[in-house]
């Protein structure tokens, strides 16, 4: 039966890695992909983006920025929900692994190894689902930074003679960036490697 529930468990965090790094794998592709689009959309129509009174460029801007902040605080938001859960969960899993298993019958030791399970399962979906979250914001970001930066290339550099940056640029963006997905890849891991060894550390005693 342990061993049945480990081989699950293991395909079950096999597949959730994999999907992770396909979706961040991908999300490389789809803002080169929108890099080029913008690029192409916006030479075609330099004269028309050229044509801009400096009041509606500072309007994009604006728009630009107020973007870029609305979705960090959706990513914000995100995690903040992800850590609150995963306190409640991590709690959890402590409480019924360490008390007193030996003082217990039978059926209610069984009983709180399938709890142990079932926690850490919950765990590696709710690690998933924040990573889905905070990917699909910082895509909707992706896409407004590719489109500004065009539009600013249409407008000679507005971005930086005549404001300041709308996010951080090249580097600084991109840690910024990890930061926040590698919160919700370190839960995944946690819960794999809590859930797994739990299991092996079972069939072994057993």
């Amino acid at each position: 039966m342990a061993l049945s529930a480990s081989i699950f468990v293991a395909i079950y965090i096999m597949l959730i890695s994999v999907t992770s790094f396909v979706m961040i794998r991908n999300t490389k592709r789809l803002k080169d992909d929108k890099r080029r689009f913008y690029k192409e959309e916006i030479s075609d129509d330099m004269e028309f983006y050229k044509g801009f009174p400096d009041e509606i460029r500072y309007k994009y801007y604006q728009f630009v920025r107020d973007e870029v902040k609305r979705e960090d605080e959706i990513t914000h938001q995100r995690l903040t929900w992800a850590i609150n859960f995963h306190a409640f969960l991590i709690n959890a899993f402590a409480f019924v692994l360490v008390f007193g298993w030996k003082e217990n019958p039978p059926d209610i030791e069984a009983t709180r190894r399938i709890a142990i399970v079932g926690i850490g399962l919950i765990g590696l979906t709710f690690s998933f689902a924040s990573l889905l979250g905070v990917v699909a914001s910082r895509r909707s970001i992706d896409d407004t930074r590719e489109r500004w930066n065009a539009v600013n290339r249409a407008w000679d550099g507005f971005y930086p003679k005549y404001v300041p940056q709308t996010f951080g640029q090249d580097k600084a963006f991109f840690w910024g960036r990890f930061s926040a997905i590698l919160m919700p890849i370190g839960l995944i891991l946690l819960w794999g490697i809590l859930t797994v060894g739990h299991l092996i550390v079972y069939i072994f005693r057993h």
